[in-house]
């Protein structure tokens, strides 16, 4: 007679690949840019910070079953926040020594960027897309 505990065991080792497959269902945030912009005002300008959800290229296969997706976040600084801003006017405070070649285009409570790398590999950024402006508090 198999004692409680080995049962407990047995059962366990069976359902483990299935509770491990719908854990990772539930747990995955679906990967894309967050529709909002957080605005705050400073003495420069702007501070726009853009939110993100991007999958997890780790190459451990532990991390990334513990975290298949993980959160991104960019913050511009903007000189305004109406009409067209050329990227040779933003500054990206992650990355102050990166630039960019196109816009930021400002129409209502909406932003486009466009924005593509201009360091070699020159690539769109992922970070290109329509938002939603939310209000620019101080």
């Amino acid at each position: 007679m198999k004692r409680p505990i080995q049962k407990l065991a047995k059962g366990v080792g069976r359902a483990a690949p299935w509770a491990l497959s719908l854990s990772l269902l539930a747990g995955c945030a679906t990967p894309g840019n967050a529709p909002d912009v957080q605005c705050q005002r400073r003495p420069d300008g702007h501070l726009l910070v853009f939110h993100a959800v991007r999958d997890n290229l780790t190459h451990s296969i532990v991390l990334f079953l513990l975290s298949p997706t993980v959160k991104d976040r960019m913050e511009l600084v903007v000189p305004r926040i109406a009409g067209l801003v050329p990227a040779s006017e933003v500054i990206d405070l992650d990355n102050p020594s990166r630039h960019f070649d196109g816009a930021l285009q400002f129409s209502g409570d909406s932003v486009d960027v466009k924005l593509i790398q201009a360091q070699e590999p020159r690539a769109p950024s992922d970070w290109n897309g329509r938002y939603r402006l939310g209000p620019c508090g101080s």
